[in-house]
């Protein structure tokens, strides 16, 4: 979708691999290797700072689940084409 896209790292550390923002929403993406991510509290810090509407840890396969109600999921890769149209 059109938009402005982007990612976020501050010196401390508090990063966000992927940013999407189209009209008001925001939605932040952070890729994980692994099948059972772990959110690191920098990741948490970026998001609060970013003031994101949602938060996808993308993995590489795996089920979709949220970590955080209506905030923070997890989703494995294919699923990400659907979560975007869906979410904005």
């Amino acid at each position: 979708p059109k938009g402005m896209y982007g990612f976020f790292r501050t010196h401390q550390g508090d990063e966000i691999d992927l940013i999407m923002q189209v009209g008001t929403k925001k939605i932040g993406f952070e890729c994980k290797a692994s099948p059972s991510p772990n959110l690191s509290e920098r990741n948490y810090a970026a998001m609060e700072l970013l003031w994101l509407d949602k938060l996808f840890v993308v993995v590489p396969y795996g089920d979709f689940y949220p970590i955080q109600k209506n905030k923070v999921a997890v989703t494995p890769l294919p699923g990400i084409a659907q979560i975007v149209a869906y979410s904005l």
